[in-house]
């Protein structure tokens, strides 16, 4: 592009324009002219990561085992064994879409038996006064290995809607009983994070109503 072409991108940014304003582009060393939509241009997908882990109680609190090697380790899951993540949703993320919850994780040997997950978590808007949900969503997510030792997985959960920016995600994730025969490999889950679509680089505004 000419520096003309990236000045007047940059002050659409700036001015915030509506992710479904169209723009006119040329590229360098094209003689014709393509329409393109803003959202399409500046937005793509994103991982949101957690912020915080914490362990539930000892009893329930997944074991930090040798991965693959004795100077690595990681937090090997055992059924019933559980962790609890903290979210906080970015101010590129795009509205009335979807998003996605998706799991790292790698069995240590041959079986082929299912490995289950269960996510339960809300969701709140952090900014004035919002209550916290009195029920959670739940997802559960089941990976099935192809039987070849220290292979590692992802696999993606139920999408749920976009929410705002500044929005808090509590979670617990929990590794359950498959229904059949559990799978007796060491299974090393190495994180939850969300698959999320962008629009913009970020809001126009700090605080709501973020897009006006």
């Amino acid at each position: 592009m000419a520096d003309s072409d990236i000045n007047g991108l940059a002050q659409a940014q700036a001015d915030y324009v509506d992710p479904t304003d169209e723009l006119i582009i040329q590229k360098a060393g094209e003689t014709s002219c393509k329409k393109i939509q803003v959202d399409d241009l500046f937005g793509g997908w994103k991982d949101l990561m957690p912020y915080e882990y914490t362990n539930g109680s000892a009893s329930a609190a997944p074991a930090f085992t040798a991965f693959p090697a004795s100077a690595i380790s990681d937090w090997a899951f055992g059924v019933g064994d559980e962790r609890w993540l903290k979210y906080h949703t970015d101010h590129d993320m795009k509205q009335a879409a979807t998003m996605y919850p998706h799991l790292h994780l790698t069995t240590s040997g041959t079986s082929t038996n299912v490995v289950r997950f269960q996510l339960d978590f809300i969701l709140v808007n952090s900014h004035g006064v919002a209550q916290w949900p009195g029920t959670v969503t739940t997802d559960t997510i089941d990976t099935t290995p192809t039987g070849v030792a220290m292979t590692q997985y992802t696999t993606e959960g139920v999408g749920i809607a976009t929410p705002l920016p500044d929005t808090l995600i509590h979670m617990r994730v929990r590794r359950v009983s498959n229904g059949a025969v559990t799978n007796s490999d060491t299974v090393w889950l190495h994180a939850v994070d969300w698959h999320y679509p962008t629009q913009m680089f970020a809001t126009k505004n700090r605080v709501p109503n973020f897009y006006a």
